[in-house]
């Protein structure tokens, strides 16, 4: 129950390449209703923080495109052009920018279409849409690489000189 004296645990998730959940327990001190509805908690003796993600992510800035078909050729029309802004051999963030009428990718397989530096081929890589979140009037989607294609990237992610270690 919200009411001031009583405690009250928080949790949030920091996004981007931290990709961490935060926590600590406090008391609440205050709590207003006008002009908006706010919460005066005290300042917390222990702050938690884990690690969600198993490899952290490297922030990069690779241009690829993503597809729902993996028939889909790098210089198709139908592919979502965007950028790479962190990557690890199991996953990345993709980010684009869109319309007000875009409607957000769904939790689905997609593939992800990334040039090689080495010969400027075009190196598709299965993967799972994870999440999205609308910022301002940039997607930003969390992707999960499959499995059966990390030596896929280790080696493309070395063509690129990124060491993840």
């Amino acid at each position: 129950m919200l009411k001031e004296g009583n405690g009250a645990i928080v949790r949030y998730i920091v996004e981007g390449e931290r990709g961490e959940c935060v926590a600590f327990s406090t008391t609440i001190l205050a709590i207003s209703f006008r002009p908006e509805k706010l919460l005066y908690l005290a300042y917390p003796k222990n702050i938690e923080s884990r690690q969600l993600r198993e490899v952290s992510r490297l922030q990069t800035h690779i241009p690829a495109k993503i597809s729902i078909n993996k028939s889909h050729t790098y210089d198709s029309e139908n592919l979502l052009q965007g950028l790479i802004i962190d990557i690890s051999p199991t996953g990345c963030r993709f980010t684009v920018h869109v319309n007000s009428g875009f409607l957000a990718l769904k939790k689905r397989p997609v593939f992800v279409h990334v040039l090689s530096p080495i010969d400027n081929s075009a190196v598709v890589i299965s993967a799972h849409v994870r999440n999205n979140q609308m910022q301002g009037d940039r997607l930003s989607v969390g992707i999960e690489f499959a499995a059966h294609e990390q030596q896929k990237m280790q080696n493309l992610l070395a063509a690129y000189t990124i060491d993840i270690a």
